[in-house]
């Protein structure tokens, strides 16, 4: 038997182009799964954003309807709402209202809240976290409330503001 060549069509392989066409592919696919992933963690954001404000306004009209003063506060991990006892002088957690009950952030999320002018006779003295009051004439301590994500690298976030007529608006996402 003699050695014959192969032809060069019926060589074995893939071509530069086959190659380029694979990795191009893949390529579409990993930026479609970052993509998407981003995606969520913004929506994430946006709703709590959103249920931050509609717990606001849930607080707002109680504190209209009940006559009572209201604290809104961001602390250990979670916001809360808070109630004046006139008795005592002392804020008492809402623990019995299923709607201002307390609620964790989301291990990957970061809130922090600033306000202006605090009032300091509306504190109890061992706190000294920031607070926005809800008064029950509907006026609520200017605030703005920052709600990120804590773990990525994404530096978008929303910004939660507060005016003294109870108006709260949300911007966002902003980096």
């Amino acid at each position: 038997m003699a050695f014959q060549p192969q032809h060069p069509l019926q060589q074995k392989g893939f071509t530069l182009v086959e190659l380029m066409v694979v990795v191009v592919i893949i390529g579409i696919m990993l930026t479609t799964v970052v993509f998407t992933l981003g995606d969520k963690r913004l929506e994430q954001l946006e709703d709590e954003s959103r249920r931050v404000v509609a717990l606001l306004g849930v607080a707002t009209e109680e504190a209209i309807l009940q006559s009572q003063e209201l604290a809104f506060v961001v602390e250990d991990g979670e916001y809360r709402f808070l109630r004046l006892d006139k008795d005592n002088n002392k804020w008492l957690p809402l623990n019995d209202d299923s709607l201002l009950r307390a609620r964790a952030v989301p291990s990957e999320m970061k809130v922090e809240v600033s306000v202006e002018n605090m009032p300091p006779a509306l504190l109890d003295e061992e706190d000294s976290n920031p607070r926005v009051f809800i008064l029950s004439s509907g006026e609520m301590t200017p605030f703005e409330l920052d709600i990120r994500n804590d773990h990525f690298d994404d530096k978008r976030y929303f910004r939660l503001s507060g005016n003294p007529l109870g108006e709260v608006s949300i911007e966002g996402p902003l980096e």
